[in-house]
Order: structure tokens, then sequence, then C-alpha cells
């Protein structure tokens, strides 16, 4: 007779790890065994206003004159006239005034710190 009462206790034992070895023993349920990656962090960005980021040539320093230029001509093409500091929203800036640009006159503010388009605006010729 023990041997009847042996067969379910074993039965029930069976079917446990079966289950366990299903749902994995992390607790997770969704089938496969395996644990859900957590999710992942948002960062916000704060983009320059013409959704222009900093081009992968800009360096993480300062930016130069020459760099500011090449930037903006990059961009618009056309002839550097000019390069001073300017600012922009409180950002320190090269404002970059272009001839012959695929816009025409132009100045482009490029930010002093990431190299990043920051304002376009259109001259009179």
């Amino acid at each position: 007779m023990s041997l009847t009462r042996t067969r379910p206790t074993f039965l029930l034992a069976a079917v446990g790890l079966s289950v366990l070895a299903m749902v994995g023993c992390n607790g997770s349920s969704n089938g496969a065994g395996r644990s859900t990656p957590p999710p992942s962090a948002s960062v916000e960005s704060t983009a320059p206003i013409d959704g222009e980021t900093a081009r992968p040539s800009a360096p993480a320093g300062p930016v130069t004159t020459d760099q500011a230029g090449n930037i903006a001509t990059g961009k618009y093409g056309g002839t550097v006239i000019e390069i001073e500091p300017d600012s922009y929203h409180g950002e320190a800036t090269w404002e970059v005034e272009v001839k012959n640009s695929s816009q025409g006159r132009i100045e482009v503010d490029v930010s002093k710190q990431t190299g990043a388009i920051v304002s376009l605006e259109h001259e009179d010729d």
C-alpha cells in the first residue's frame, strides 16, 4: 500500500518541477523563463531651434572661428564674409555672415560650446 501513496506524491512533485521549469525560478510569467529587462531611462534633449545638432566634426570643447565658418558653410554653402562673437538667448555664439549660400545672404549663430547652429537670419543684399 505504501506504493500507491508514493505515486500521487511523486506525480505532484513532478508537476511542480515542470511548472517551475516553464515559468522559471525568478517569478517571471512571460512563458519563456526569462525575466523582462527593466525599461531604459529616458533622456531629455534640448535641440537647437532649427533641429540641427552638433556636427560630428565639432569638438566637445570651445569652437574656433574657423570651425564655426566651416559648420555654417558645410550646412548652407556659400562664402564666409565675417565672423564675430555674439550670443543667442544667453548662449555664447559665433555669428557667421555668409554670402551666396543656398539661402542667399545669411547670418548663422553657431554655439561656441557645442558647434550647433542655434539661429539663422536672412539678410537683405
